[in-house]
């Protein structure tokens, strides 16, 4: 083996030097061809760690990434879980409870019953926690449906004025809310949409439902309908106890309540607002609250109006 010397291309004026001699070995029978870069040690060195930093990050941002993958699926899994319980239990409890209507309302039929105030009474009592339970079983089922892959809603043209007037009456004959007094002020001119009738009569029922339970008997709530750049507003005014801002914001999460210490005087999941806002934004809308500790809320919607 022969050194061929220092091969300078940058400056070709520079001495060159004899650095050493290559190893020669004996084994090998066949010619071969080596180079040397006597300055480029310190820069090997250097790039080897940065390679090393940045393999290092990469993998730790792989780990991260696999373990929120896992995190997701976790949760997916839950929540089909959650799912699932929650079709079997409203499924399971719909036969008893259709059971318990026919037997309420066959006693109430019978003269026996209907002469004996405190027959009647039981009678009606069985009726009004039959009344309560099952709307809690069907918010139930609005919300394993919403969460279904193949739910849809129809598409029908609805008249809001009719459908807030029958849902109103239905309210005002359901016990305990006798003498009730709902302002009907309907001022806008454009009241038709399309939508889903039965989903929009729930949307109407909940927000009227939370309008009496959080406000006095005394006080009259109103709902209010008006024309608003296209669309029709509608508002349920209520003179109740009012929500705190710093609650309002997550009014429409799903099982979220206000909390009230350990005072549980009015029931429910939390899924009424959820259920409300969810079918209000499928059909193109939204709602907004607008609330005053100790004054009233007032919940409105907004929907496209139809056009002919």
């Amino acid at each position: 083996m022969v050194y061929g010397n220092h091969c300078n291309l940058i400056d070709a004026g520079k001495e060159m030097k004899t650095e050493g001699n290559l190893p020669t070995y004996n084994a090998l029978l066949n010619y071969y061809f080596g180079v040397k870069f006597p300055s480029r040690d310190e820069k090997i060195t250097t790039n080897s760690s940065l390679t090393f930093t940045l393999g290092l990050i990469a993998v730790i941002t792989l780990a991260f990434f696999a373990f929120a993958i896992l995190v997701i699926l976790n949760q997916r899994r839950y929540s089909e879980m959650q799912r699932d319980f929650i079709n079997n239990m409203t499924h399971e409890f719909k036969t008893p409870l259709t059971s318990i209507q026919l037997s309420s309302d066959f006693l109430s039929k019978q003269p026996a019953i209907q002469h004996d105030d405190r027959l009647n009474r039981y009678t009606e009592l069985i009726r009004t926690q039959y009344q309560r339970l099952n709307s809690q079983v069907e918010k139930l089922l609005n919300i394993a449906r919403l969460e279904s892959s193949e739910f849809k809603l129809k598409s029908e043209s609805i008249d809001m004025h009719q459908l807030l007037d029958e849902v109103l009456d239905t309210k005002a004959a359901e016990s305990g809310i006798e003498g009730r007094v709902f302002n009907r002020k309907y001022y806008a001119t454009q009241h038709h949409i399309t939508g889903d009738r039965t989903h929009m009569g729930n949307v109407i029922n909940n927000l009227i439902d939370n309008a009496v339970k959080y406000s006095p008997a005394d006080k009259p709530i109103d709902i209010i309908t008006t024309d608003e750049n296209g669309m029709v507003k509608v508002s349920i005014l209520d003179r109740g106890i009012g929500i705190a801002p710093v609650h309002q914001k997550h009014l429409f999460r799903k099982f979220y309540r206000v909390p009230s210490g350990n005072v549980h005087d009015i029931k429910g999941f939390g899924l009424g607002l959820h259920y409300v806002r969810k079918i209000l934004r499928m059909l193109g809308g939204d709602i907004q609250v607008n609330s005053t500790l100790g004054e009233g809320s007032c919940f409105s919607f907004h929907l496209p109006i139809q056009y002919e």
